[in-house]
């Protein structure tokens, strides 16, 4: 999850237009794991919808692994 945190950093640094979204689905990963979701599961679909996100904007997401 640290990594996560650093990694969604950085998305927010580069595009601060997706601040609000990522922030979002940050909160919303913290919230599917405290009720019982599986961390790893959870995390890749974070990192997922970051990546469609940051594609949708016709940016490369290729960085954010």
């Amino acid at each position: 999850m640290k990594q996560l945190v650093i990694d969604l950093r950085a998305v927010i640094a580069k595009f601060p237009q997706l601040s609000e979204d990522v922030n979002g689905m940050y909160q919303w990963c913290k919230d599917e794991i405290e009720e019982g979701g599986s961390p790893d599961h959870e995390i890749d679909s974070c990192r997922q919808a970051v990546r469609d996100l940051i594609d949708d904007i016709g940016e490369d997401s290729s960085f954010f692994y």
